[in-house]
């Protein structure tokens, strides 16, 4: 059974979901959260701060593993409003990318309220 992973990536935390698929329908696996504050500090300029930066990354790569020991056979980020707002986001995304293989789409404000409704 094909099982799907979703590292959500957020202002205050960095989320993992893992669901299975079973009979046409989505079975929860795993819902975890890791506070990371992310948002927290950012300067003046609009920079994501380096120590929230290496917490954030640090999650991604634990939960990342998580996923991969539930049997994860895709795993996908999202980022949402912190990366909307930093300067530096891409920066970032590249970082995550580089040490977790992991590339990090930016949802929209607008896919950000649909997904969560």
């Amino acid at each position: 059974m094909a099982r799907y992973a979703v590292i959500d990536i957020g202002t205050n935390s960095v989320k993992l979901h893992v669901a299975r698929e079973v009979h046409g329908h989505l079975s929860v696996l795993a819902d975890e959260a890791v506070v990371t504050r992310l948002g927290q500090d950012m300067d003046a300029e609009g920079d994501l701060n380096e120590a929230a930066m290496d917490r954030t990354l640090e999650a991604v790569r634990a939960l990342a593993a998580r996923a991969d020991a539930l049997g994860a056979n895709k795993t996908v980020a999202v980022g949402t409003a912190a990366f909307r707002r930093a300067r530096n986001a891409d920066e970032f995304r590249e970082m995550i990318k580089r040490r977790t293989k992991l590339t990090v789409k930016v949802l929209s404000g607008e896919e950000e309220a649909r997904l969560a409704a």
